[in-house]
């Protein structure tokens, strides 16, 4: 008797809970990767000035971050957490790169290109460019730590796409 009750326990857990359980979890990351790719409707063409073409170069093909100086612990946050990804790149005007040693994917631009950069992307602080060189995210202001983290999520969903 009690070994029946088991074999239907273990059973029931094998072919109810278990794919009912499955489906939920799966069901979520979808719904939050459906929600993270929606907030990254914005799509633009990258609008860069002649005297940046080796810039330029360096871009294309790769999830590349623009971020003033005004934002150095979000830019330090965002290097950290994808500085080994084969496919990222930051772009900024930092006045001390040497903060982040010796990467491939660290760009340091002089803060008058920077900022003719941002105007002509219409942002103030900053954009975020996809693999094909797509403005997906314009940075308006100060970057709060919500925005920061929303921010590394979007960087993390386009990093993939390859």
């Amino acid at each position: 008797m009690f070994k029946n009750f088991t074999t239907q326990v273990v059973l029931f857990s094998m072919f109810i809970v278990l794919p009912v359980g499955s489906y939920l979890y799966l069901k979520r990351g979808l719904e939050y990767r459906k929600a993270i790719k929606s907030s990254l409707s914005y799509e633009k063409e990258l609008q860069i000035q002649t005297d940046l073409d080796t810039t330029v170069t360096k871009i294309f093909g790769n999830t590349t971050v623009f971020l003033s100086n005004k934002e150095n612990q979000i830019i330090i946050k965002v290097f950290d957490q994808f500085k080994d990804a084969p496919s990222f790149q930051l772009v900024t005007d930092l006045s001390k790169p040497e903060l982040f040693g010796e990467y491939n994917n660290f760009v340091v631009l002089d803060s008058a290109a920077f900022n003719r950069l941002c105007i002509n992307n219409s942002a103030q602080t900053g954009f975020l460019v996809d693999k094909n060189m797509k403005v997906r995210r314009l940075i308006k202001g100060g970057i709060s730590q919500d925005s920061a983290k929303i921010l590394v999520e979007q960087i993390a969903y386009l990093l993939p796409n390859k």
